[in-house]
C-alpha cells in the first residue's frame, strides 16, 4: 500500500512539474520562435514546379513585350521563369507560388500550348538567277513576303548546286502555302522577264563585218611645218601687220 501511495505521489508530482514548465514556457518564449514557426508554416504551403516546353513555343508563350506569360501569372498568382537545356529541343519552364497556384498555372500553359497551331516546314526550290528577285532591294521583297505570309523564309547557302537554290518555309500549313504562292509569281515574273529579253536579241538584225582594208583609201593629212621662234629672240615676222608699223613708228620716233 504504501509503495502505491508513493508512486502515486511521485507521479503527480512530475505531472504538476511538466504543466509548470510548459505554462513557464508559453509565458517566456520569443518573438522569434513565433516568427520561425509561421514562416515554416508558410513556406509548406508554397513549392517549385518546373514543366517541359517545346523550344519553339517559349517565345510565343511570353508573348509580345510578355504579354501572354503576365496574364498567366496575373491569373494564377504565382511567379513563372524559363530555363535552357543544353543540347535539347526543350526549356524548362520554372513555377513558384503555393500548390494549388502552380496547379493552375500549368494548366493554363497546357491548354495555351494546346491551342496553338502546328508549325511545319517545307522546302521549294528557284532557279539562282531569280534569288535576287526574292530578296529585293535591301531585303525589302523577302520582308514583305514575311509579313504578308506570316511565316519564316529562309534561304539556304550550303547548296552547291549553281543552278538551284534552296528556300526553307516554316509556318502553320496556310502561312506555307500563301508563301509558295508569292514566290511562285516572282519567279513566274522573272523568268517571262528574261525570255522576253532573249527574244528581242533574236530578232536583232546580226552585225556586218567590218570592210576590207583593201576597199580602204589611205588619205594623208597635209603636213604644216611649224617654225617655232629661237629661244631670246623675237621675231617680227610673226607678229600681225599694224603691230609691226606701230612698233618701227616708235623706234623711228
Amino acid at each position: 500500500m504504501r509503495v502505491i501511495t508513493k508512486s502515486l505521489t511521485a507521479f503527480l508530482g512530475l505531472t504538476v512539474c511538466g504543466i509548470s514548465g510548459y505554462l513557464l514556457y508559453l509565458m517566456f518564449r520569443n518573438d522569434d520562435e513565433d516568427d520561425l514557426i509561421d514562416t515554416y508554416a508558410y513556406v509548406s504551403k508554397y513549392k517549385t514546379l518546373e514543366i517541359k516546353v517545346p523550344k519553339d513555343m517559349v517565345r510565343v508563350l511570353i508573348g509580345r513585350n510578355g504579354k501572354s506569360i503576365k496574364l498567366i501569372q496575373e491569373q494564377s498568382n504565382t511567379r513563372i521563369n524559363f530555363k535552357e537545356r543544353e543540347g535539347s529541343e526543350e526549356r524548362i519552364c520554372i513555377i513558384r507560388g503555393s500548390i494549388e497556384s502552380c496547379n493552375i498555372a500549368e494548366n493554363l500553359i497546357q491548354e495555351f500550348i494546346s491551342n496553338q497551331p502546328v508549325l511545319e516546314s517545307e522546302d521549294i526550290w528557284i532557279p539562282m538567277g531569280c534569288v535576287g528577285k526574292i530578296i529585293g532591294r535591301c531585303g525589302e521583297k523577302i520582308t514583305e513576303i514575311r509579313s504578308l505570309s506570316g511565316a519564316k523564309l529562309t534561304i539556304n547557302d550550303e547548296e552547291k548546286d549553281f543552278t538551284l537554290k534552296r528556300i526553307t518555309i516554316k509556318g502553320t500549313k496556310e502561312q506555307i502555302n500563301i508563301a509558295k504562292s508569292l514566290v511562285e509569281d516572282i519567279v513566274e515574273q522573272a523568268t517571262e522577264s528574261q525570255q522576253r529579253i532573249e527574244a528581242s536579241l533574236l530578232k536583232r538584225e546580226p552585225r556586218l563585218p567590218p570592210k576590207s582594208s583593201e576597199n580602204l583609201k589611205i588619205v594623208e593629212s597635209p603636213k604644216v611645218e611649224r617654225i617655232s621662234p629661237i629661244p631670246g629672240k623675237f621675231k617680227f615676222d610673226s607678229l600681225p601687220f599694224f603691230i609691226n608699223v606701230k612698233f618701227q613708228f616708235i623706234v623711228f620716233i
